[in-house]
């Protein structure tokens, strides 16, 4: 057999792998994501719920990690399968420089596909336990619509979503869910308390101040927005929800850290809303989390 075929043949091999999983994917995607026949009695898009920006995250993550995992499985047989063609073929036996292509060429193909699964599965597990924070603060502040609040979630924003947002007479509350996993060291009540110093936040096993910085500008960034769809200034508080954890709240500062729990407490602030006001922010802001995005305010 010549050298150039000896070598491209197991080469090809081993690249049509990629290339099929390259289709599978298209294909899974293209069957999991077509409408079903027939005319949808939906007319308008649907009202989000608490975290549906995650959970699309989630449902691509688990269609990914199921065809590297299927593939790590099916690359060992399509490589004997292969071996057998090449023997049929009638060509020459096998060279060791062949016999070692052949290893190698689906060795690498399958630590490829195994690697790619265990940094998906890395990834979804994390991204899990941000759907369920999402989803647990989202329980919580729906309650709020007993006292006459209205209450959004996963509203978009310029390339982020705010994951809730609160209007009531006391103001428009601008929420970002901040979801960690408790370390293990036996103390129970200082192993759930978060410390908050008006400028970061202190868990048991680190300090970070970008859930603090994100709930800010998403805040001011909403504030601009109905500034430009009422045509009225509205006061919007920024505020952390930190599900399952106990606050320390040791200073003060432009954001709010609350446990979701607490959320009841903000419908008791001072009042700064009309009623009038109020239905307008909810209209605009149900506007744009059903995807009609208003860019001026509009005379009512």
């Amino acid at each position: 057999m010549p050298l150039t075929a000896a070598f491209l043949f197991p080469v090809g091999v081993a690249l049509f792998p990629v290339a099929l999983t390259a289709g599978l994917d298209r294909f899974v995607r293209m069957i999991v994501g077509s409408p079903e026949n027939g005319r949808s009695p939906f007319t308008v898009d649907l009202a989000r719920p608490p975290g549906y920006s995650v959970q699309r995250k989630v449902d691509r993550l688990q269609t990914d990690f199921a065809i590297q995992i299927a593939m790590a499985f099916a690359v060992p047989v399509w490589f004997f399968a292969m071996w057998l063609v090449h023997e049929r073929l009638g060509f020459a036996s096998p060279s060791g420089y062949e016999m070692l292509m052949y290893p190698l060429a689906g060795g690498a193909s399958v630590t490829w596909f195994v690697v790619q699964a265990i940094r998906l599965s890395i990834m979804l597990k994390r991204t899990r336990l941000t759907l369920y924070g999402k989803m647990a603060a989202g329980q919580e502040l729906d309650q709020l619509m007993r006292a006459g609040a209205r209450v959004f979630h996963d509203i978009p924003g310029d390339g982020f979503n705010i994951d809730h947002i609160i209007v009531c007479a006391a103001g428009v509350f601008c929420i970002e869910t901040e979801t960690r996993e408790k370390p293990q060291h036996g103390r129970s009540v200082e192993d759930a308390t978060a410390v908050y110093d008006g400028h970061g936040v202190s868990y048991p096993d680190g300090t970070e101040d970008e859930s603090v910085r994100h709930a800010r500008d998403r805040a001011r960034w909403l504030s601009d927005w109905l500034m430009q769809a009422t045509g009225e200034i509205t006061p919007v508080q920024a505020v952390l929800a930190l599900p399952r954890w106990v606050i320390d709240r040791r200073g003060q500062g432009e954001v709010l850290v609350i446990n979701p729990r607490e959320a009841p407490r903000l419908l008791g602030r001072l009042r700064q809303l009309s009623d009038e006001h109020m239905e307008r922010v909810a209209f605009r802001l149900e506007g744009l989390g059903r995807g009609r995005r208003i860019g001026a305010a509009s005379t009512q």
